[in-house]
């Protein structure tokens, strides 16, 4: 039996709370005179996995003993690793007909911007059942239920193997009856689990169907692997820990609700710490094998409406927790120029170098070199016996390979410690920038939080990611190592039930809710399990009308929830919202049980424990001998100051320079810094005081990007309109002080190369008359801008003598600036005014202050004026907030490294760039390639390579005139096409910025339709010929087969609303591997309205949107396929679409065959077909159908 950790009080019988980790399985065991015992298990070994949550029990009880545990709370991996790689049950899923294919689409976003072959997990079910009946978004039924149809299809899934069938029909949420009588069907057919939209309901048909069909294939699998310890420990309560916090019967444990399980047990113990510390609010940081996982707390434990994980979107109450690839097991490479960590991970088998398993280097490895890893504090677990300690002779073995690496590419790379450390500080920093991202998207502030820091290698990196927060606080506990399961060993046990209601907060709407939440909290109670000592939260989610998710608030009386809302929405988004139109987008019952927790016994008194002995330590390029001190031997009230180590149960913590430890009355350890930040540890830095090195290239990197992703976080949460809030149709970016893009967020494609013309537009306009405190704004297509709904703000970074040393910019889609049609994107335009207000120039802000007047008569100005000029300002006032983020983060940065080391890594990132470009250059062969356009005309390019230069001529000689009606494109947006080819064909995570245009000359004839004369119309050139140059390019590169080549932009409305969306086909096949279906594709990647939304919202039903199987090009490696999108429209509409390849098909390459063309056309209410043109405007009557048809990818190569 394991020796005792710390002690509690005495009990009936063992308790034992378990963490099946993805490397290891902790367990922490309370005897019952009240001893903690705690031990460490591989969750799988080398040769397979075993049962680890007993084998970890096991070890701490004598044999004798098993039948004196009387409980075991749990946490386990299983869901996750079985939905990650779809090993669950196999699961049929039945769904309205025409949208069977959803599973595949999603939203049509594609998860990798600039990946030509582009990945998307398979989808969870096994087999796609179409059933015949139609409810309506009032739950009102249109169609009947075709029960023989689906009774055959059922019955053949079930011969095909199926045995879970989850049942998810359009707005099944809202009137169940369909659903109830397929879920009979099923069950009288012998499947033996059912999933029915009553389990989730809630509105949003793809997040629900993914929800349901992940139970469905995942609860057997999460049950079933439970099965050994409930029957080896028959006579035990046993829990599992929930995603949402909670603990639950295991006959109630679901698989969709488990897939956060451990971690969701670090933040509840995490909080625990924080809370027993003083603290009112920390940042959690739990860093394990494969990776780290952040998170918030403040007194509430947040949880979202609805997670991404494995390509999914579950519609769950989970804890908020978000993670990175940054674990000990993450690999550290070098690409010839930079150093990287992650994403890939070795996980537990073969584990890093060390393990002796033959693993590649990772973080564990760079930590043990530095001896922030001690090979004695490791359990003896490894090695081809598995009975040995780590060894660092093979991570030092494995560093040296890299230090080899770099001096064959030229660098001085000094000793293995400085590349390790260098590796170590990339890490930190990638662990830093999540958590300002969680801080920055909900409006929070570090400022006097701590940092509780856990898991197996939390404590080796907390003082120094703290560090890079401004925290100055750290707190670790006894069980650091083991926290995830010690959290789930003081969770309650707990139940939170969602239902969507979709009402007006009125009288009428509060009653619905009470209502539904009388009827949540009877099932909430039931899976509870404990009658007794029950509490009952009830919540509302309220939001305005457009909004897609809500803010939470207590339910209660109705001027009491406006006033709770009000207060979120000014504390959320930093602006105050109308108190009228306020909706109630869902209820939630929260069913706790409270079960005490005793309190730990502190730690002992008396004298401070010893120092136990010295190891070596790397520290400030040096190796030095510090002390290290047994965590159980220490005392309360004990100091320990920095550096040192401290062994823990199951980990190792350092206590860095600086910084000063103090152990609290319950055994916390309380990390404080005493002195100012230390100079930035960068592992490989020597000499000239601003070098290239690689450590500092991956650091500047990851920051300056990180500003540009915090700027976009602040961006959506402070915008209003559904184009930047939920289509996310907006960029932004960071430049240097000649306007040159330094870095960029992955947002829109178009956006990208684009902006640094505009800045070095404003630089040369206003001729040094820039100061702090200003904002400039523009959206002239020949300034930089794309099309007149792209606004574009700019603002200057001062130093403090007022002397502009870098810029920030962001450019959203704002709803509308004027032009013949609302949207200002007219398919029929001929000139810029018809198309909206050029903006040039605008001093929007001087030192700070709004000229919201003068906006107003900029915008109301001219023979189309904007229609919404107040909505206009609403978003730029949040383009403003993000701006300022990006100017807080160079501050920030220059604060940490100064002015001069910050502007030198602009330069140097855009160097690096370059010659990522010069040395993919040397290997492109010369080429050329002609796209024909619908209307007439082509776009021509030919590509001329200079390879002893790593350079490149693009040149577009050829390219058709000027158009007369709005697919011209301005410079800029052909600069972006070029930028995101490039980068697309590096196929390398570079930093994305002109550096990569340095050996790039682009030709475009003046007067040609991609160097349009100014006055043209240029609507169709942003959306429509960006993606026919990115075609042309590609061809002309060899890299690809064309892509659909449009993005079928559609949009309709009527006086009370106005839609817009663009809709996704097939992509081009490429040397070694085929296009992929249905798909949004290069210069696009919006998402799409939810199907249940959309018909909610507008005046319109979803009769199909399913793959266009064949409409790929056939060749060696076939095209992806389109889609057919067939609309209903319930109200009168002017309906516009603006579209291409429609003429002429997106050709294949090397022989490949052509993708086909797209189609619309219109079935009226006497059932004629009306063919159409790819662009074109018309009214549409109720009943009239409008079907759409869009191209498929070319092939790659003959049969």
């Amino acid at each position: 039996m394991s020796e005792p950790a710390f002690q509690t009080v005495p009990a009936a019988g063992w308790r034992f709370a378990v963490d099946r980790g993805g490397t290891f399985t902790d367990v922490i065991g309370v005897a019952p005179d009240g001893s903690i015992h705690t031990a460490k298990v591989l969750s799988e070994r080398v040769e397979g996995s075993g049962d680890a949550i007993s084998e970890g029990i096991e070890k701490i009880l004598c044999d004798q003993e098993r039948r004196q545990v009387c409980s075991i709370r749990l946490g386990t991996t299983v869901a996750t690793n079985a939905l990650l790689t779809r090993t669950g049950v196999p699961t049929a899923l039945v769904v309205t007909r025409g949208l069977k294919d959803l599973v595949w689409i999603r939203d049509q976003s594609r998860p990798d911007l600039f990946a030509l072959e582009i990945w998307r997990p398979d989808p969870i079910a096994a087999k796609v059942i179409e059933a015949r009946g139609r409810m309506l978004c009032d739950g009102s039924e249109v169609e009947p239920l075709d029960e023989q149809g689906v009774t055959i299809q059922l019955e053949a899934a079930f011969e095909a193997g199926c045995r879970a069938v989850a049942v998810c029909l359009m707005h099944g949420w809202k009137n169940d009856r369909h659903e109830k009588r397929v879920a009979e069907i099923a069950q009288e057919i012998g499947f033996e689990h059912v999933w029915t939209s009553r389990d989730v309901p809630l509105r949003s048909y793809v997040p629900r169907l993914a929800t349901l069909t992940a139970d469905a294939s995942l609860t057997p699998i999460l049950r079933a692997s439970l099965e050994p310890v409930v029957r080896r420990f028959a006579q035990a309560e046993i829990l599992g820990m929930q995603s949402n916090g909670g603990l639950v019967g295991v006959d109630f444990f679901r698989g969709v609700n488990a897939v956060l399980s451990g971690p969701a047990g670090g933040v509840v113990g995490a909080a625990a710490v924080a809370e027993s510390a003083g603290f009112a609010k920390a940042v959690t940081l739990d860093m394990g094998g494969t990776s780290t996982d952040v998170a918030w707390w403040d007194g509430t434990l947040y949880r979202g409406e609805e997670m991404r994980i494995a390509g999914e979107r579950l519609r769950v109450p989970m804890l908020e927790i978000h993670t990175i690839a940054a674990g000990g097991g993450s690999i550290c490479t070098f690409d010839g120029q930079r150093m990287r960590v992650g994403p890939e991970s070795a996980g537990a088998a073969p584990g890093p170098a060390c393990y002796g398993w033959d693993g590649p280097l990772t973080l564990t490895d760079c930590n043990a070199v530095l001896g922030r890893v001690a090979a004695e504090f490791m359990p003896r677990v490894f090695g081809p016996g598995q009975n040995a300690a780590i060894d660092v002779d093979r991570s030092r073995c494995a560093l040296e390979s890299v230090c080899r690496r770099m001096r064959e590419s030229g660098l001085d790379a000094g000793s293995v410690e400085q590349v390790a450390e260098g590796f170590v500080t990339i890490a930190v920093e990638s662990m830093a920038a999540a958590v300002r991202r969680i801080s920055i998207e909900r409006g929070r502030s570090l400022q006097g939080a701590a940092l509780v820091g856990f898991g197996g290698a939390g404590g080796q990196c907390a003082c120094r990611v703290a560090e890079a927060l401004s925290i100055d606080t750290v707190l670790l506990h006894p069980l650091a190592g083991l926290l995830s399961a010690w959290g789930i060993a003081r969770a309650d046990r707990r139940v939170v039930r969602r239902a969507s209601v979709e009402c007006v907060l009125d009288d009428v709407g509060r009653a619905q809710a009470e209502h539904t939440c009388a009827q949540l909290e009877i099932e909430a109670r039931e899976e509870l399990g404990t009658p007794e000592g029950v509490r009952i939260e009830r919540r509302a989610a309220l939001k305005l009308a457009d909004w897609e998710h809500g803010l939470d608030v207590a339910l209660g009386p109705i001027e009491m929830m406006r006033e709770q809302f009000a207060h979120a929405c000014r504390a959320r988004f930093g602006y105050d919202v109308p108190r009228e139109d306020v909706h109630i987008a869902h209820v939630e019952v929260e069913a706790i049980c409270h079960i005490p927790v005793e309190a730990e016994t502190c730690v002992g008194r008396g004298r401070p424990g010893l120092k136990a002995g010295q190891v070596n330590l790397w520290l400030a390029g040096r190796r030095e001998r510090v002390d290290w001190f047994d965590r159980a031997s220490l005392r309360a009230g004990q100091v320990i100051e920095g550096a040192a180590l401290v062994r823990e149960n199951g980990a190792t913590t350092v206590i860095d320079p600086g910084w000063r430890a103090r152990v609290l009355e319950n055994g916390v350890l309380r990390l404080d810094r005493v002195r100012g930040k230390p100079g930035r540890r960068c592992g490989v830095v020597r000499g000239d005081q601003h070098p290239a090195d690689p450590t500092r290239l991956a650091v500047f990197g990851r920051r300056f990007s990180a500003i540009a992703e915090e700027m976009g976080a602040a961006l959506r949460r402070t915008a209003r309109s559904v184009n930047m809030r939920v289509r996310l149709d907006y960029s932004c970016a960071v430049f240097d002080a000649d306007g040159a893009l330094v870095a960029n967020g992955e947002h829109m494609p178009v956006h990208l190369g684009s902006m640094s013309e505009s800045v070095r537009h404003i630089i040369r306009a206003r001729a040094g008359d820039v100061r702090p405190g200003d904002a400039i704004l523009l959206n002239d297509p020949w300034h930089g801008g794309t099309h007149l709904p792209d606004l574009t703000l700019i603002s200057p970074f001062c130093d403090q003598s007022g002397v502009v040393r870098a810029f920030v910019a962001s450019r959203g889609h704002h709803v509308d600036v004027g032009g013949t049609t609302p949207g200002s994107m007219p398919p029929d335009a001929r000139t810029i005014e018809e198309e909206g207000v050029v903006i040039d120039n605008f001093l929007l802000c001087r030192d700070g202050q709004v000229n919201r007047e003068g906006l107003r008569a900029l915008l109301c100005a001219g023979p189309h004026p904007c229609r919404l000029w107040q909505r206009v300002m609403d978003d730029l006032e949040a383009q403003l907030a993000a701006n300022q983020r990006g100017l807080d983060g160079l501050k920030e940065l220059a604060g940490e490294y100064s002015l001069e080391t910050v502007f030198a890594f602009m330069r140097h990132l855009q160097d690096h760039a370059e010659e990522c470009v010069a040395a993919r250059l040397r290997h492109l062969p010369d080429g050329n390639a002609c796209m024909l356009l619908d209307g007439g005309g082509a776009i021509c390019v030919a590509l001329r390579v200079d390879r002893q230069r790593g350079a490149v001529e693009v040149d577009f000689a050829g390219t058709c005139a000027q158009r007369e009606d709005n697919l011209n494109a301005p410079p800029a947006v052909t600069r972006a096409c070029v930028l995101y080819v490039l980068r697309c064909l590096i196929a390398d995570e570079i930093p994305l910025n002109d550096g990569c245009l340095r050996r790039v000359q682009i030709f475009t004839p003046e007067g040609s339709m991609l160097n349009p004369r100014p006055g043209a119309a240029v609507a169709g050139g942003n959306v429509e010929t960006s993606q026919i140059v990115v075609d042309a390019l590609l061809a002309a590169a060899g890299a690809q087969a064309a892509s659909q080549g449009t993005m079928n932009n559609l949009t309709f409305g009527n006086a009370d609303v106005q839609y817009y969306e663009t809709i996704c086909g097939g992509t081009g096949a490429g040397p070694g591997f085929a296009g992929a279906h249905a798909v949004h594709s290069h210069m696009t990647n919006s998402r799409l309205t939810d199907p249940e939304i959309l018909e909610d919202e507008f005046p319109v039903r979803l009769v199909r949107f399913e793959r266009r199987v064949g409409s790929g090009g056939h060749g060696a490696f076939q095209g992806g396929d389109g889609v057919v999108r067939e609309l209903e429209f319930c109200a009168p509409v002017t309906l516009s679409l603006l579209a291409g390849r429609r003429e002429h098909a997106p050709p294949g390459v090397a022989g490949g065959g052509p993708g086909m063309p797209g189609t619309q056309h219109l079935i009226d209410r006497q059932g004629h077909v009306i063919e159409l043109a790819g662009r074109f405007t018309r009214s549409i009557a109720a009943q009239e159908r409008l079907v759409i048809q869009t191209p498929g990818g070319g092939a790659w190569g003959a049969r």
